[in-house]
């Protein structure tokens, strides 16, 4: 019952302004983080020298919800991801996932 995460940055020419977003290198090491009752939050993606970045999401076994941001906080409204679920979402720098069980 993990969700792994890891920032990347996003490749110049894109800076998702309606184009495709592509996945840079990644700048952080991966956080594993334990689905459970009670939200458990990331740590923040890196500041120093970034401006968007894409964070990867990978749940493993569980379905959760998931929430995104500088302050983020999952509850039972956030977003849902299934088990076995992949996805890339465009962040600011200094956001963490935060994540609950469903």
């Amino acid at each position: 019952m993990t969700v792994h995460v890891t920032f990347h940055s996003l490749n110049d020419a894109d800076q998702g302004n309606g184009r495709a977003v592509v996945r840079g290198p990644r700048v952080s090491d991966s956080q594993a983080l334990t689905v459970g009752a009670s939200a458990q939050n990331g740590t923040a993606s890196p500041t120093t020298g970034q401006g968007k970045l894409i964070a990867r999401i990978v749940t493993t076994t569980t379905p959760c919800r998931i929430q995104v941001g500088a302050e983020a906080v999952a509850t039972s409204a956030s977003a849902y991801f299934p088990a076995g679920f992949v996805d890339e979402i465009v962040v600011k720098a200094g956001d963490r996932v935060s994540v609950i069980q469903v």
